[in-house]
């Protein structure tokens, strides 16, 4: 079995790092992103599980635009969508999708990711030690 492979983008250092160290403890295979060009780019090249995503994040694209491109690269995918502020959000969510505000914890994350993942029909498989694909 393979890990499942969460998308980290985050514009602040210190959320990123714990995030990224909270799902690896917890055995996902996390690649990670700063800003959104970086994570498009990911997404192009990359199996995605799912994507944790700020909103608000210097540069043109945006967590809104994250996620949306992703739902078009890979339908059904469960998204979790961070912002200190709920009014930035301007995607429709699914029934895969949340929104979390900031400041959040690393396990309510954890947590999330793999519920989302479990009603998504992507249960987590946290055994092997591969990479995202």
């Amino acid at each position: 079995m393979t890990r499942k492979c969460v998308l980290v983008v985050e514009d602040q250092y210190l959320i990123r790092l714990m995030l990224v160290e909270g799902l690896t403890d917890a055995g996902f295979a996390v690649i990670e992103a700063q800003d959104g060009e970086t994570a498009l780019g990911l997404l192009k090249g990359t199996e995605v599980d799912l994507l944790i995503t700020d909103i608000q994040m210097p540069g043109c694209t945006d967590g809104n635009a994250v996620g949306a491109y992703a739902k078009t690269r890979h339908p059904g995918m469960p998204v979790i969508y961070a912002s200190g502020r709920e009014d930035t959000l301007t995607n429709a969510l699914s029934q895969e999708d949340v929104f979390v505000s900031k400041p959040f914890g690393a396990q309510q994350i954890v947590v999330l990711a793999t519920k989302l993942l479990r009603r998504a029909g992507r249960a987590a498989a946290l055994t092997s030690q591969a990479p995202c694909a």
